[in-house]
């Protein structure tokens, strides 16, 4: 399948920036819910950098959950 993203990296960083947006969230105002900078946001956001796990469950608890369904 073309155009189909297997990297796990990259596809996490594609659903955060979906739910992020779904959450009204800008990048710093996410980042300042989660202790981060904006740039680590839009790092894993892109797919250049993994997130570690204690930052996933920081973000998790930062969207609403209307915004994961």
């Amino acid at each position: 399948m073309i155009g189909v993203e297997t990297n796990p990296v990259r596809v996490f960083g594609d659903v955060l920036r979906a739910l992020r947006e779904k959450d009204g969230l800008s990048q710093r105002e996410l980042a300042e819910r989660v202790y981060c900078s904006a740039s680590l946001v839009s790092a894993i956001e892109n797919g250049t950098k993994p997130a570690k796990l204690d930052l996933v469950k920081l973000i998790d608890g930062a969207l609403t959950p209307a915004a994961r369904s």
